[in-house]
């Protein structure tokens, strides 16, 4: 059943026994944001996923990641006809397998340098295009992903309102 942000915002005011005073817009919008953030994490939902590319130089070993990443689902690059996937590792482990930055080669390995940085090891040697398949964080710039109190409705409130809710009293 479809629902929308007020029925959600009475339904969370009826279940918890408390006034509307306490769930304002500002509170329930909060609570809303990381319930779909946990959603977001721990479920491959085909309506967040998104594939972008990232133009590579060579002799560079980190990348702006897109906006609004919530996982990262796999990197490739194409060399010929064939795709060459990455391997997700841990930058403490990047930085000791490429020590000497100016050392290059081909992309095998890439990491999260921080919530917006990619880290590619080794260095690339040539450019590359990496293409990047991720789950988005629901956003309100992104259509459909974000209920809040200024969008009434959202894929998950029209698709998954049990979900939602649960995520809310989680």
């Amino acid at each position: 059943m479809a629902s929308d942000y007020t029925n959600i915002q009475n339904k969370l005011i009826s279940f918890t026994e408390v006034s509307s005073d306490v769930f304002s817009d500002t509170v329930t919008d909060y609570l809303l944001a990381n319930a779909q953030n946990r959603i977001a994490r721990d479920m491959d939902l085909d309506f967040l996923r998104k594939t972008d590319k990232l133009e590579c130089k060579a002799s560079d070993q980190t990348k702006k990641l897109p906006d609004n990443v919530a996982v990262i689902r796999h990197i490739h690059y194409l060399n010929g006809q064939d795709r060459v996937f990455l391997e997700n590792k841990d930058i403490s482990y990047l930085m000791e397998y490429n020590r000497n930055k100016t050392t290059t080669g081909k992309p095998k390995y890439y990491g999260k340098y921080d919530d917006n940085t990619l880290y590619i090891s080794p260095t690339p040697s040539t450019n590359y295009t990496l293409e990047v398949a991720y789950t988005v964080r629901p956003n309100a710039e992104e259509k459909g992903t974000l209920l809040s109190s200024s969008n009434p409705y959202s894929w998950l409130s029209k698709n998954a309102e049990n979900l939602l809710f649960y995520a809310l009293m989680a």
